[in-house]
């Protein structure tokens, strides 16, 4: 499994977020972090319980997602996040290393 870190996150946090130049709200930034957490422990998440979960439309889904996206591009950009389709499932892919 891939490991990443995210950087320092302040305690007190504003009613809205800068990601990948676009502020996003207290609801988005969870599940931004729900999406990063599961790829770290579990290698993946799928669409259906991400929004289960924490009760999000499939267009919150989406939106995070590119939020999850942009942040990778620009601070991470050897790392993509891809749909598996075998398994339904997001996962992390580092495209310069060898699956």
């Amino acid at each position: 499994m891939m490991s990443f870190e995210l950087g320092k996150f302040q305690t007190s946090r504003p009613a809205s977020k800068k990601v990948g130049g676009r502020n996003i709200s207290n609801q988005r930034v969870s599940v931004v972090l729900e999406m990063v957490f599961s790829l770290q422990e579990k290698g993946s998440f799928s669409k259906d319980d991400i929004m289960s979960h924490l009760g999000i439309s499939r267009s919150t889904f989406f939106r995070s997602l590119s939020d999850v996206r942009c942040y990778l591009q620009e601070h991470r950009p050897y790392l993509e996040i891809t749909l598996d389709e075998d398994k339904d499932s997001y996962v992390i892919l580092d495209p310069s290393k060898k699956q």
